[in-house]
């Protein structure tokens, strides 16, 4: 089942999981709480699975989840992983 391998969380997990199944994912989302609950990690797993090509799978194998397991995933950036502000040359270098 996706998310089995982060830890609570439950009621998001389960929301997160229902927009996958029925397709009704929003452009974005935002994972605000308390440091270590698990968020980034919750975020990544999300992305993995709205990326992946065969998204019944927990560890596909696909090109999509072969990209983002080796970091080079055209589609996935982070912007400052240590939760500072995003600065604006950031956002002008992500867009370029």
């Amino acid at each position: 089942m996706k998310f089995d391998n982060v830890i609570g969380n439950e009621s998001v997990k389960d929301y997160l999981r229902k927009s996958l199944e029925a397709n009704t994912v929003l452009h974005s989302y935002l994972f605000l709480g308390t440091e270590g609950i698990g968020k980034l990690k919750l975020a990544k797993e999300f992305a993995k699975f709205v990326l992946c090509l065969n998204q019944a799978e927990e560890n596909c194998t696909c090109k999509s989840c072969l990209c983002y397991a080796g970091e080079n995933h055209p589609d996935y950036t982070i912007l400052n992983e240590q939760g500072e502000t995003i600065k604006i040359e950031e956002v002008r270098a992500l867009i370029r």
